[in-house]
């Protein structure tokens, strides 16, 4: 197991948690996608410095997710469509340190009703996935001047105004690098506060 780098385990239906991953400190990439019966993932997810990829797409069991995530040092792809029952989103002390190389965070369809401003720590990201979800508001960060590396942006089908906490509506012009931004489904009328996009 420790030569280990590269681990499928998409499909495992009854598979209710992960493996415990002590012996296989060198892995790299790691697929869960479709395990509909997992709902814990061992806390030795930690001692996965190398890991670059980390998928969880459909487990839709899923709760929380350890605070040992913070050890993934090396991670840039962290894809959790829809994983319906995830309250704790990610662990608090994540945002202030070893997932600032994240490069693709997938949220969508996830049963959201926001997402917690300290996303923006993420300064690496480029791609940011939060189609599907309950928000009422876009999350205040996309106006903070220290999150500009965002490429692609797909946000989510039923956000009722582009507006922030303070209400006030929410311009675009600090993300330097955008290139697509994503704002499929909305219903008629739904984006009348989007101000200004600046190019």
């Amino acid at each position: 197991m420790s030569s280990l780098k590269v681990l499928h385990l998409s499909g495992c239906s009854k598979l209710k948690s992960t493996p415990n991953f002590t012996r296989a400190t060198h892995l790299k990439y790691l697929d869960m996608d479709g395990c509909s019966s997992l709902s814990t993932i061992h806390e030795s997810i930690g001692v996965l410095s190398s890991l670059t990829f980390f998928s969880l797409r459909k487990c839709e069991k899923l709760v929380s997710i350890p605070n040992d995530i913070n050890s993934l040092v090396s991670l840039k792809t962290l894809d959790l469509f829809s994983c319906l029952n995830l309250k704790d989103l990610l662990p608090r002390q994540a945002y202030s340190s070893h997932l600032k190389f994240l490069i693709f965070l997938d949220l969508s369809f996830c049963n959201l009703q926001e997402v917690p401003d300290s996303i923006g720590d993420f300064r690496c990201l480029e791609r940011l996935n939060l189609q599907g979800n309950n928000f009422v508001s876009i999350p205040c960060f996309l106006q903070s001047a220290s999150f500009s590396s965002i490429c692609k942006l797909d946000y989510n089908k039923t956000c009722f105004a582009f507006t922030c906490g303070n209400r006030n509506p929410v311009i675009f012009g600090v993300a330097l690098t955008l290139f697509v931004l994503g704002i499929r489904h909305f219903k008629g009328g739904m984006v009348k506060n989007l101000l200004r996009i600046q190019l």
